[in-house]
């Protein structure tokens, strides 16, 4: 089962087990392995054949593109896509697809008022080895760099990419001592808004909406 929450530019996709099926195996393995949060990273494509082509020479492994649905309960539409899985080893161990949506897909975003959130400024990922992620995210998936900051006193250093309006921030985590990679982990969101007091406020109200229940 999944609910989608389409936003300015990009959407949030929940995932849950439900019935007995393949999918609802797998998902019921990730949860146990990783419990629930972020888990899955996908990025939009507008030629998904070419960005297989294209990922393939770059050494990220891609998969067979695959078409996909889903359908709506509640209004009887059905969304159609076509997508690809790239390697997870090459990235890093973050499980990252590459999606082309159908004609007359996304879903348009509703107006809102100014204390909903807008859109995705940036995700935020933490990883050991800033090196291999710059590699990765700049030039293998091709994603622009805005910063590249290393703080020498705190030895840490943060990376910003962007991808469409939205960005990606990879933060250097401590590592286990051995010199392993660990691989990058999706770790936050930062959301963006019209108006942060008035959605704080909101916030507030639906937390003691919750507590009062």
């Amino acid at each position: 089962a999944s609910a989608l929450f389409q936003l300015e530019g990009v959407a949030l996709d929940l995932l849950a087990p439900q019935g007995t099926g393949p999918m609802a195996a797998r998902l019921g393995a990730l949860l146990q392995a990783h419990g629930p949060g972020l888990q899955t990273l996908v990025l939009a494509s507008d030629d998904i054949e070419a960005d297989h082509g294209a990922l393939r020479r770059r050494g990220l492994l891609p998969g067979d593109v695959t078409a996909g649905s889903s359908g709506d309960r509640a209004t009887g539409r059905v969304r159609h896509w076509h997508r690809m899985r790239l390697d997870d080893a090459r990235c890093g161990g973050l499980r990252t697809f590459v999606l082309q949506r159908a004609a007359g897909d996304p879903p348009v975003a509703a107006a809102v008022p100014d204390d909903a959130l807008l859109d995705l400024d940036h995700l935020v990922l933490t990883t050991t080895s800033p090196d291999r992620a710059l590699g990765h995210y700049g030039a293998r998936l091709g994603l622009a760099l805005a910063l590249d900051s290393t703080d020498a006193a705190r030895q840490s250093r943060l990376l910003v990419v962007r991808a469409g309006a939205s960005g990606i921030e990879v933060a250097q985590r401590p590592s286990s001592g051995d010199g392993a990679d660990a691989g990058d982990r999706a770790w936050g969101i930062t959301w963006r808004t019209r108006d942060v007091a008035s959605a704080i406020d909101g916030f507030m109200c639906c937390c003691a909406a919750k507590v009062g229940s």
